[in-house]
């Protein structure tokens, strides 16, 4: 659009201190994309790049001012053209790439055994992410005294904790669907072997240092009559023990109380309780009643991992100046959006985050001159009254104009979480124009429907109703030019699909070649679909028991080996509908017997008949309700058609005929 030229400076792996102007730079191409890493190419005689080194910064300039830069991370040589010779830096990374240095860590460190994914939610630390006045002093009864579950759960009479809840407090019923959190940070002065004894009324959910460690059964309501077991070895230091609780569904959808419950106890080495570390009461913990959420903003998730890189030392993120904060973005606009967020630890470069946070509520954006990356709920402003982008033939600016319509797809998420329940997401205007049409997608080990909610909002936008993507080539310097009338971000006006009337469209990525002997920059963009979205509260579905044993059985065989044997499920397993035993259906289950063990072999990856910790003990009870539960079983396999009195909540029961 222009004869200026663009200019290539050298600055230090800093991107501050200026090294050199490559005057004799050509073949200079970049593009710069929203929430995007980017890339950028150049090339330089070799008698030139004497200061170009490893990490360096090359920034690109155009119409007077810094627009793009890149980091140096490769070359190649071509010895001989036109009698010179060549360096090429070909698709070098934008200063997104920056954060690439680093990876997510777990919040408490990188320990021997360390889990695969990190919770970011109300199981955090404290944080800006927790407003302080939605955590309150909970309501409690004794154990004692509570009149609603009298004398349960049995194992938690000794250290009389207290049922507690959020308000109107654990006895006075509430609705089906309410959820209460709760917290409690501790400290331990030496290494210590714990017993964590817990359960909800209904379903509970444990997370120990933002791991969870015990889940919910969905199939089981009224698990509160007995306590989950955990026992594991906690090093010395600060912890964290968060629970959620969520009321059943009564049958008759009448209301009922909500409460949780637990107690920690120290151990010897031989496991025996030689005491009382903790205990549920009303002067310890906080509890956080059904609403609003509590959660984290996508960016305050962006801004404690890059926190976190810069205190460990990682180069990257330490050489960016951080241009938002844990409770703003880059305008000065709160973060409202609120959920639980689910990253994956050491295999995910925190570049990777702020793509995957970008996704929905979140732009983000490198100053190439200033090596600031900013953060904005949205970055731009809407021009479209204002930026049109004509055709040549209309006394426009484009030589040549594409534009791409991708139909209705979905007007249907469907989502499942941690717990293994399914939640459903539908756009009413999607479906009111184009009928129902549904897609599956994957929100990881997420506990959230408000994640799975953002997710399938993020979705829903692009495939719920025709979504128009264009680009443009321009011809003359005349007319709207990328970054001096318009910027990544903005909406602007444009030709609309097959010629006919105009489109609002948002810039996602600026492109320039100025590798000829004029520079051509152009937009690519992408209908501006804010608003047009209208999208239903996630709808949880139950999960079936078979799946919830599918769950426990996995989590056993890759939970964390200093957690002794302990499954928090009780699950009503029925035969399947063609009337054989659903158990008989998993291979390495069937042929087990009355008095068989099943355990995990660590070594061929497999369950079956093997013994050792983590076994469980098949127990065919026929009819016979009142068998005796073996002693010292870890957990037992109930095969029969009478309820086993005996058997306790972390069992399985199997419904049918042995």
């Amino acid at each position: 659009m222009s004869v200026d030229r663009a200019t290539v400076d050298l600055y230090d792996p800093t991107g501050v201190t200026h090294l050199a102007t490559l005057a004799n730079a050509r073949k200079v191409t970049w593009q710069d994309e929203l929430s995007k890493v980017g890339s950028g190419s150049f090339e330089v005689p070799l008698a030139d790049a004497a200061l170009i080194a490893d990490r360096c910064i090359a920034k690109f300039s155009l119409w007077g001012a810094v627009r793009y830069a890149v980091r140096i991370v490769k070359e190649a040589c071509v010895l001989s053209v036109d009698g010179i010779t060549w360096l090429r830096f070909e698709d070098q990374p934008g200063l997104l790439s920056l954060l690439g240095d680093a990876v997510v860590l777990p919040e408490f460190g990188l320990k021997r055994r360390s889990r695969s994914q990190r919770n970011f939610g109300f199981m955090s630390l404290d944080g800006p992410w927790r407003v302080s006045s939605e955590w309150v002093t909970p309501l409690g009864n004794s154990w004692t005294a509570d009149v609603p579950r009298a004398g349960y759960p049995p194992a938690l009479k000794p250290s009389n904790p207290s049922w507690i809840a959020a308000s109107p407090g654990p006895s006075t019923a509430v609705a089906p669907g309410t959820v209460n959190y709760f917290r409690r940070t501790f400290t331990v002065a030496v290494p210590t072997y714990i017993n964590i004894m817990a359960t909800g009324d209904n379903f509970l959910t444990l997370y120990l240092d933002g791991d969870e460690v015990i889940s919910p059964n969905p199939d089981h309501p009224y698990g509160w009559r007995d306590s989950s077991s955990l026992s594991v070895v906690l090093s010395a230091g600060t912890h964290q023990l968060a629970a959620k609780v969520e009321n059943a569904d009564n049958t008759d959808g009448s209301n009922s109380p909500l409460a949780f419950i637990c107690t920690v106890q120290t151990l010897n080495t031989s496991g025996v309780a030689t005491g009382t570390l903790l205990k549920s009461d009303t002067a310890n913990w906080t509890a956080h009643g059904n609403t609003p959420e509590p959660g984290w903003a996508r960016a305050q998730v962006l801004y404690q991992v890059i926190a976190e890189a810069r205190a460990r030392g990682v180069w990257g993120p330490s050489h960016l100046t951080i241009g938002f904060s844990a409770t703003a973005d880059s305008d000065g606009n709160a973060w409202t959006d609120r959920g639980q967020q689910v990253l994956s630890v050491a295999s995910l470069t925190l570049a990777e985050v702020a793509t995957q946070l970008a996704e929905s509520n979140l732009d983000v954006w490198v100053n190439p001159a200033t090596m600031t990356l900013r953060a904005y709920k949205r970055k731009g402003a809407d021009l479209s009254a204002t930026v049109q982008l004509k055709l040549g033939a209309d006394d426009g600016t484009l030589k040549a104009y594409e534009t791409t319509k991708a139909v209705a797809r979905r007007t249907r998420v469907i989502s499942q979480l941690s717990d293994g329940s399914w939640t459903t997401t539908d756009d009413d205007l999607g479906m009111a124009a184009v009928g129902l049409t549904e897609t599956g997608l994957s929100v990881g080990t997420a506990s959230s429907e408000q994640t799975a909610y953002t997710a399938a909002l993020a979705v829903l936008k692009e495939a719920a109703a025709p979504l128009i993507s264009t680009t443009g080539e321009p011809t003359t310097l005349t007319g709207a030019r990328p970054y001096v009338d318009y910027n990544l971000g903005d909406t602007i006006t444009v030709p609309g699909h097959r010629g006919v009337g105009t489109l609002k469209a948002r810039v996602l990525a600026i492109t320039v070649d100025a590798s000829g002997d004029t520079v051509r920059a152009w937009p690519e963009l992408t209908e501006d679909r804010s608003g047009t979205v209208d999208v239903d509260v996630p709808r949880r579905l139950p999960p079936t028991a078979e799946e919830r044993l599918r769950m426990a059985i996995d989590r056993m065989s890759s939970g964390a080996s200093n957690i002794r044997a302990s499954l928090p499920v009780h699950i009503p397993i029925p035969t399947l509908a063609d009337g054989t035993s659903w158990l008989g259906s998993i291979p390495d289950l069937s042929g087990l017997g009355d008095g068989n063990v099943l355990g995990w072999d660590a070594a061929t990856g497999t369950w079956g008949p093997v013994g050792g910790s983590g076994s469980i003990v098949v127990v065919a009870h026929g009819t016979d309700g009142t068998v005796a539960r073996p002693a010292g079983a870890a957990v037992v396999y109930w095969i029969g058609t009478a309820t086993p009195a005996n058997g306790l909540n972390y069992d399985f029961w199997f419904n049918g005929p042995p």
